[in-house]
């Protein structure tokens, strides 16, 4: 079920008075829920819509107006809520009878309701398909309208700047890497840099680098963060453009969020130079199928996934062939999107050769022997695979079965 979908599902509770137990034997009163709210706080923790980082995110949203919220925004208010009646026996109580729980409800239905469903790939997609949880990264946005920011960014001291954070930063010091990006327009940011975090230590004046160009951020009671540039993403720098959203005083976020992709220019692309010389590895197989179009393949993505076509693939290691055709959706290259993740495509002597080898797919080399426009007949594809088929004699010599 889609997150919108999921918050619709909440009940909304309305405002009522709630009763409290009397004081009695030296045992202090405490709020007597009634059935449909218990209710309520369960199936808020079963419906898994609690911010885990309520803590560092609250303090980021507690100045705003209800109706300014964002969907997550609003998930932060409510667990901030639930889960401080587990330290104040009332706090829930009071957001009952004040009205500030059934506001917050309404809200959330409202802004789920009206978010209309969009095809859309997601910060948190890209990380996973590179092999990264999202978990373990951090999303920090840096604005070059505040006055040291943009120094620092001028002079060429963005890391150092980010470096320097509050000592209380749970999510920052839980995170494996730190994901830099820069305020562009509106809620927008691109891609600086990201980083590995090592450690921290209090900030001192002798750890300031020489020409950093604003020296009393290290005279402030901060820790210093200690983090190591990687070539993660590196060619997407400057090109990688995402919506933060309008949580844009939220400037650090787990990248669990839901952040979309508006943009992305990769700065090393490989150029597609034509299908009579499209020959693939498994392995750069593998990395246009996970690049979706927007990494270093780009023009190797849309190429492929524009014509209908026979293909062959050859083990390296005995030279064994196969031949194959895709005239279904996304064209030659939704065909072999089959192979990148199952590895042997559904075919009966693959199958069999990877039981016994089970890394041989590593040696597989993809190509394309005649390619056919989109509009061209399903059975036009078929017999010219046929053909090729006993051209090749890959039924009787290769891993063709039929």
């Amino acid at each position: 079920m889609e997150i919108n979908e999921i918050c619709q599902s909440l009940p909304i509770i309305k405002t009522q008075k709630v009763e409290w137990s009397d004081n009695r034997n030296g045992i202090l009163s405490h709020p007597k829920y009634s059935d449909e709210v218990l209710n309520w706080i369960n199936q808020f923790g079963t419906l898994n819509i609690a911010d885990k980082e309520y803590i560092d995110n609250i303090e980021q949203i507690k100045q705003k107006n209800v109706s300014e919220l964002t969907r997550d925004e609003t998930l932060t208010r409510l667990t901030a809520i639930i889960r401080g009646e587990r330290f104040c026996e009332g706090i829930l109580a009071k957001a009952i009878e004040s009205g500030k729980l059934e506001e917050l409800c309404v809200h959330l239905h409202k802004i789920t309701s009206a978010e209309p469903f969009k095809t859309r790939i997601l910060l948190s997609d890209l990380l996973k398909n590179n092999g990264i949880k999202p978990e373990d990264v951090v999303m920090i946005r840096h604005v070059l309208s505040r006055e040291h920011c943009k120094q620092c960014y001028q002079n060429g001291f963005i890391k150092e700047y980010t470096q320097i954070q509050g000592k209380n930063k749970t999510m920052l010091k839980n995170s494996k890497y730190w994901m830099v990006f820069i305020g562009t327009t509106g809620t927008n940011a691109k891609l600086y840099c990201v980083y590995k975090f090592k450690g921290f230590s209090p900030v001192s004046e002798h750890k300031m680098p020489t020409g950093f160009p604003c020296p009393e951020m290290y005279s402030e009671d901060a820790n210093l963060y200690e983090l190591e540039e990687t070539d993660l993403f590196s060619d997407l720098k400057d090109g990688l453009i995402i919506d933060w959203g309008t949580s844009t005083q939220s400037w650090y976020q787990s990248a669990t969020k839901n952040k979309p992709i508006v943009s992305i220019h990769n700065n090393n692309k490989i150029p597609f130079k034509g299908y009579e010389n499209a020959i693939y590895s498994f392995d750069e197989l593998q990395e246009i199928v996970n690049d979706m179009g927007m990494g270093a393949y780009e023009e190797h993505y849309n190429a492929l996934s524009k014509v209908k076509g026979v293909y062959l693939i050859v083990d390296t290691t005995d030279g064994k062939q196969y031949v194959g055709s895709a005239y279904g959706d996304n064209g030659i290259l939704g065909r072999w999107a089959i192979y990148a993740n199952s590895h042997h495509g559904g075919n009966k002597k693959m199958i069999e050769l990877l039981k016994k080898h089970p890394e041989r797919y590593k040696s597989f080399r993809f190509t394309i022997l005649k390619i056919f426009s989109d509009g061209a007949k399903d059975i036009e594809v078929i017999d010219s695979e046929k053909l090729y088929k006993q051209k090749l004699g890959t039924i009787e010599h290769g891993l063709n079965d039929n």
